[in-house]
């Protein structure tokens, strides 16, 4: 194997992870979500209603990134911008009866996918491949 392909690889494993995930929102009626989405929405069904820079703090993405996500959830009815009760100059990101009710098939969908990445890779496997790729993330 040609060690030089690496970021070759995981651009490739992350288009076909994208794909994946575009086809089986697609599949579950949530046109209109992208896999971005789902971080913000793993944030809040775990974390409860959050702030934007929090949001974008936890997900690994600049704020305006973020609001650009969370316009998009607004637009989809998953999401509502809260002023915070403590500070005016805050909005607190909130997830609607409708956003509440994507737990279940995000949650089945990302199993899939795990269960696809992994394939037949037994435990040790798959802990020391995400060492590895924790190495290299942190090498960057």
């Amino acid at each position: 194997m040609d060690e030089t392909t690496v970021i070759t690889l995981i651009a490739r494993i992350h288009e076909r992870a994208d794909a994946f995930l575009v086809e089986e929102l697609s599949r579950h009626g949530m046109a209109g979500l992208v896999p971005s989405h789902g971080d913000i929405l793993y944030v809040l069904f775990t974390r409860g209603d959050l702030a934007m820079n929090e949001i974008a703090a936890l997900i690994h993405r600049t704020r305006p990134t973020v609001t650009v996500l969370v316009g998009r959830l607004v637009e989809l009815g998953y999401v509502v911008k809260v002023p915070d009760p403590d500070d005016g100059r805050v909005t607190r990101i909130s997830l609607t009866a409708a956003g509440r009710a994507l737990k279940p098939a995000l949650v089945g969908i990302s199993k899939r996918l795990l269960d696809r990445v992994y394939g037949g890779m037994k435990k040790r496997d798959r802990v020391a491949l995400c060492r590895l790729l924790e190495a290299v993330r942190e090498n960057l």
